[in-house]
């Protein structure tokens, strides 16, 4: 059952206007579409206030905002700063953040990302973000759903819906998982951001120039930030993204593993929308064909 609660327009412009006045004069617009884990409303020009649409997303604001006072942009992508923090009030529930406004043109969630310099660009900004100094009090928890940490934390949820698919699908995608859970991060633990998807990567003139929404960061195996691969990337441009990603190969098997994971869920659940139903299965048939890819060149 989806628990999440709207936010109409009227309650941001009185918690702003009473907990941060100095901004009552700004405009308020609601960002659309609209994300999962927050409300998101453009404030002014220069800011954009997110507030979290359930009390487990709450948490996710102080990982944020600790993890993003220790990363930089770097040259060519700009990352959000963080402003301040809100209190709950006027029939919100919840604490809330604002932080500084990113320009740029969120990708299109609805088709496959055909442009190889685009994923060349991508993986670009996720090897430096894996070569950024960490700190150590960022570990992957139940307030991330365990972005950056092990896999295994999802198996019975995964077998269990993978027993709802077909018998004939069923064998090849239990390998993959079985592949996934073979292995773990053996290095020391890197960024992650942990939700790279479409509308958390912004572009100008066809280029990555911007990543947002970093409430699932950790430091930690960077497996989960490889799952776009599969998601919304073309055969071109998975190979391009894969390549130029220096990572072993137990990573992108533990990759598949994440993919695989939320794919089933989402197969398993009640009544998906039609679009996720449809990109859903998508995925399986991407990591089907990749299973063997992987097993060749292992």
């Amino acid at each position: 059952m989806d628990d999440r609660i709207d936010v109409e327009h009227r309650q941001v412009r009185t918690l702003i206007d009473d907990q941060f006045p100095q901004s009552s004069g700004l405009s308020i617009e609601a960002i659309k579409p609209g994300g999962w884990n927050n409300r998101s409303f453009r404030l002014g020009e220069g800011y954009v206030v997110r507030l979290p649409s359930a009390k487990r997303y709450e948490p996710q604001i102080k990982r944020e905002k600790l993890g993003l006072c220790r990363l930089t942009s770097q040259p060519s992508v700009q990352l959000p700063s963080f402003y301040d923090i809100g209190r709950a009030g006027h029939g919100y529930p919840y604490s809330w953040s604002i932080l500084h406004w990113v320009e740029g043109t969120p990708i299109d969630a609805t088709t496959m990302i055909t442009d190889p310099v685009f994923a060349r660009d991508l993986s670009q900004y996720l090897g430096k973000l894996q070569q950024s100094p960490t700190p150590i009090d960022l570990l992957p928890g139940v307030d991330n759903f365990y972005r950056g940490g092990d896999l295994r934390v999802y198996e019975t949820e995964t077998l269990s819906a993978l027993n709802q698919l077909k018998p004939q699908c069923q064998s090849s995608l239990l390998r993959i998982w079985e592949q996934a859970l073979t292995c773990s991060w053996q290095s020391p633990p890197v960024w992650v951001h942990g939700d790279i998807a479409p509308g958390n990567l912004l572009t100008t003139k066809g280029r990555l120039s911007g990543v947002i929404n970093f409430g699932l960061m950790a430091v930690g195996d960077p497996a989960c930030d490889l799952v776009i691969a599969w998601t919304h990337l073309d055969k071109t441009c998975r190979k391009e993204f894969e390549s130029a990603l220096p990572l072993r190969l137990d990573c992108w098997q533990r990759a598949m593993g994440w993919a695989l994971w939320k794919a089933v869920i989402v197969l398993a659940g009640e009544a998906a929308p039609a679009e996720q139903t449809v990109g859903a299965k998508r995925v399986l048939d991407l990591l089907a064909e990749d299973q063997s890819f992987l097993q060749n060149n292992s």
